[in-house]
């Protein structure tokens, strides 16, 4: 709204400007002027009234009408001044008319605005007139062309930001029906784990109660002892078998509650205490917002502790350096170097053994010996990509 304004008021000024320095060339007699201001006034006051009705393309044919009109007044052949005005006309209507009217709109204001030089051409054909005619239908042309590409370009940058916003919106719902569904599932897993306890551990533990009551009725008479003793045995057994179903019920529950990098890092300082060695330790800030699902962090727990082992076996030094990070792709990655004296060791079961591991879940196991120093580098695709805690 604030750039029609600006565009309407320098219009105004522009074409006031014009037509007062085609006035002093044009040394018009009283009459002659008063129908030039006249014509002057409707053509401004008209301008101003299209603003407002609205920027319908058939609107400026009312314009480009008038500027005829006055042209067609002046006594020169062509008053370059009053001419002028049809370029701020179409330049107007440039800024104003969406490109697909841009043609029915401009199109028919050039054809007027050349109306006297076809008109010279006509009955007086000469190479000047046909130069000017070229110079100002090339000259318009190349305007109209000009907001064709302005307004394409416009548009183009328009769909983009619009199909970013969709792809953005559709990602967000996306992400959303995500953390949604892995909820549900949270949820029916925890569901199916009450079941079972219920049923199991509940079985379990109304048969305990049982036999608790059998052996408290028994032992009233004492020559019961053996029978008693059986009941208790019995009632053991019972809550042993109690404790292993509950048990089997929160391991399949330890996926939620499982740190991987608190137990790496215990491990770490077990070694530490343990072997005098000293284990240079580093994880990034991004690796400490990631969660885990229950095989990866078996799996990295167990590959990290088979590479610090082989590490405690063939350093050369009592120092072992051990990094943990995430790349942009959400992928796992680890780095464990440890000097050596030969530089000669073969592959053993170990380094198999964690080959093996990463490849089951689709990721890689890469050691290399250079400098004296010998490095393991593993990484494997998260499961859960990037879900925070």
């Amino acid at each position: 709204m604030r750039l029609k304004k600006l565009l309407l008021s320098m219009k105004v000024i522009v074409s006031i400007l014009l037509f007062y320095i085609s006035l002093q060339y044009e040394q018009a007699s009283p009459e002659r002027m008063n129908l030039l201001l006249v014509i002057f006034i409707i053509f401004v006051s008209w301008g101003l009234i299209r603003t407002r009705i609205g920027s319908f393309f058939w609107l400026f044919y009312i314009d480009a009408a008038l500027l005829l009109l006055l042209d067609y007044q002046s006594r020169f052949a062509v008053n370059y001044f009053i001419h002028s005005l049809y370029f701020l006309l179409i330049i107007e209507a440039g800024l104003l008319i969406k490109r697909k009217y841009l043609n029915r709109t401009i199109v028919p204001i050039i054809v007027i605005a050349l109306s006297k030089y076809l008109y010279f051409l006509f009955y007086q054909f000469n190479a000047r007139s046909l130069s000017e005619a070229l110079f100002h239908l090339f000259a318009l042309l190349f305007i109209l062309s000009l907001f064709h590409y302005v307004q394409l370009q416009k548009e183009e940058r328009n769909k983009n930001e619009l199909l970013y916003k969709e792809l953005l919106h559709t990602h967000r719902q996306l992400k959303k029906y995500s953390e949604e569904a892995q909820q549900v599932n949270v949820l029916k897993e925890r569901n199916r784990i009450g079941r079972e306890i219920h049923d199991s551990v509940g079985h379990e533990l109304t048969a305990l109660l049982m036999q608790l009551e059998m052996s408290l009725l028994t032992l009233k008479n004492k020559d019961n002892v053996d029978k008693v003793e059986k009941l208790l045995v019995n009632a053991r057994e019972t809550a042993k078998n109690c404790l292993k179903e509950t048990r089997n019920a929160v391991h399949e529950l330890k996926e939620e509650q499982t740190n991987l990098l608190e137990e790496i890092t215990n491990l770490v300082t077990k070694i530490q205490q343990d072997h005098g060695i000293l284990v240079h330790f580093m994880i990034a800030e991004e690796a400490k917002q990631l969660k885990f699902t229950e095989e990866e962090c078996a799996t990295f727990y167990r590959v990290i502790q088979e590479g610090l082992t082989n590490a405690m076996r063939h350093s050369a030094t009592k120092d072992i350096s051990v990094s943990i990070n995430v790349d942009e792709n959400d992928h796992f990655i680890f780095t464990i170097e440890n000097k050596v004296s030969n530089e000669n060791l073969k592959e053993g079961f170990g380094i198999s053994s964690m080959r093996e591991r990463l490849e089951g879940l689709g990721g890689s196991l890469q050691i290399d010996i250079s400098g004296g120093s010998f490095f393991t580098k593993g990484n494997a695709p998260l499961k859960w990509k990037g879900v925070k805690k």
